[in-house]
């Protein structure tokens, strides 16, 4: 329970890495900050594949069984909480870089 919790926190956080890289590179805008792009993709990519290789030897280990309908209600949960949380994100952060620029 506790890990499949944590595997979905992390797995979480790495789609909002690499839908904001992706976001980022299909829409062309203006990347101010190349590495952190690069990092926030690499990071994505290497949550995703640690979260499936720590679940699947975990459900493994325990004799338990359908590990592929776990791994895709994490992949659906967070893919749903990335479109309904992704906007609000995006705002706060446009907020916050906007309170920024003005008190230059």
């Amino acid at each position: 329970m506790y890990l499949c919790l944590i595997s979905f926190s992390l797995g979480t956080i790495g789609f909002m890495a690499l839908w904001y890289s992706i976001k980022d590179i299909i829409l062309k805008k203006s990347i101010r900050w190349p590495n952190l792009i690069c990092t926030s993709l690499i990071f994505g990519v290497l949550t995703m594949i640690f979260c499936l290789i720590i679940q699947d030897f975990f459900l493994h280990a325990f004799g338990l069984q359908k590990i592929e309908n776990i791994i895709l209600e994490n992949l659906f949960i967070s893919a749903l909480l990335l479109v309904t949380i992704e906007p609000t994100l995006n705002n706060i952060v446009l907020a916050i870089t906007r309170k920024k620029h003005h008190t230059r």
